[in-house]
């Protein structure tokens, strides 16, 4: 694995800049950690206290998916990118392509140990981190690069965030993150 694995791995990451980079332009995205914190409740029953039923405005899931079409269509982006994931307030909420991805939907990335690590990670570095490889149930294994947004308007208070060991950055919110996943498998 040397300086090719690396050049693959920092090439796979790509859709996690592209997509902050929409969400820090259009409106759309920016009032989604209230909206989903608003509009977000456990699922209840058998099901982990981590996984919540979430929504987001329907015109906001279309322009999400029209982007991430455009996104992972890019000629130069590696097939080892299996998906990528939008996740305001740290609860994923958005993921293209979805076939196959739903039980991630509603996932609160800070109150899944195993997650909560490096979110954590991501938000005191202010920095994409990446975590993996995971096995998977299907049985590959895949590397997450998660990417933490802040925004001066909309978004958590830091201080809020139990664990948070970094400094608050002045006049900042967590927004939540981008992510993208990786197919280990296909990568190296």
């Amino acid at each position: 694995m040397g300086s090719s694995f690396t050049a693959a791995l920092a090439n796979s990451l790509t859709p996690a800049y592209s997509l902050a980079t929409v969400v820090q332009q259009f409106p759309e995205f920016q009032s989604l950690p209230e909206y989903v914190l608003a509009h977000s409740f456990p699922k209840g029953g058998n099901n982990p206290s981590y996984l919540l039923n979430v929504s987001i405005p329907e015109a906001t899931m279309t322009m999400f998916n029209r982007i991430a079409v455009q996104i992972l269509s890019l000629p130069s982006l590696p097939r080892s990118v299996s998906n990528i994931q939008l996740s305001p307030a740290a609860i994923i909420s958005a993921i293209y392509p979805l076939q196959g991805n739903e039980a991630a939907i509603g996932l609160s990335l800070l109150s899944r140990p195993i997650e909560r690590i490096a979110v954590i990670n991501a938000i005191n570095t202010v920095q994409l981190v990446v975590a993996g490889p995971y096995k998977q149930l299907q049985g590959t294994f895949n590397i997450l690069g998660r990417l933490p947004l802040f925004s001066s308007t909309n978004g958590i208070n830091t201080t809020s965030i139990e664990g948070l060991g970094g400094e608050e950055v002045p006049g900042q919110k967590f927004w939540g993150l981008t992510t993208v996943t990786i197919n280990f498998n296909l990568l190296v």
